[in-house]
C-alpha cells in the first residue's frame, strides 16, 4: 500500500488595482482558503491582511490569488519563510506579521519566554 502525503500550496494574494504582492500564504486548498480569508475579513479585521480585504470589499473587489509552488507534506516551511523575506526585500508592503513556516513568530512582537511552572507539594 502507497502512503501519499498531503499537498500544501504556497501562494500570493495582490492587490486588483496595483497587482502588488499583499500576502504570502501556504494552504492544503486555495480555493476554501481564499474564500475564508474573504468571508472572515468581511465581520472583521483583526489583523493587516483581514484590514487589507475589508478596504477591497468595502469597493466591490477582492483580492486576487496566485499559485507559487506545490510541496508534499514536511517541505513547505522554509519554502514559505524564504518568499516572505523574497518579497520583503524586494520592497513589497506585505501584510503578513509571521516570519512564516510552521514557527511564525509575530514580527512586531518580541519572542516572550514561556513562565516557567512551579510546583508545590502540599504534605
Amino acid at each position: 500500500m502507497e502512503y501519499l502525503s498531503k499537498i500544501f500550496y504556497l501562494y500570493i494574494l495582490r492587490d486588483p488595482n496595483t497587482n502588488e504582492v499583499r500576502y504570502v500564504g501556504k494552504t492544503g486548498n486555495p480555493k476554501v482558503r481564499l474564500s475564508t480569508h474573504i468571508r472572515a475579513a468581511k465581520y472583521h479585521a483583526r489583523n493587516p491582511r483581514e484590514t487589507w480585504i475589508h478596504g477591497l470589499i468595502l469597493n466591490g473587489q477582492e483580492p486576487a490569488m496566485e499559485i507559487l509552488e506545490i510541496h508534499p507534506e514536511g517541505t513547505w516551511e522554509s519554502r514559505e519563510r524564504f518568499l516572505i523575506d523574497f518579497y520583503r526585500q524586494e520592497g513589497y508592503n506585505l501584510t503578513n506579521v509571521a516570519i512564516g513556516g510552521y514557527g511564525g513568530r509575530d514580527l512586531k512582537k518580541p519572542k516572550k519566554e514561556r513562565p516557567k511552572l512551579l510546583y508545590y507539594s502540599l504534605g
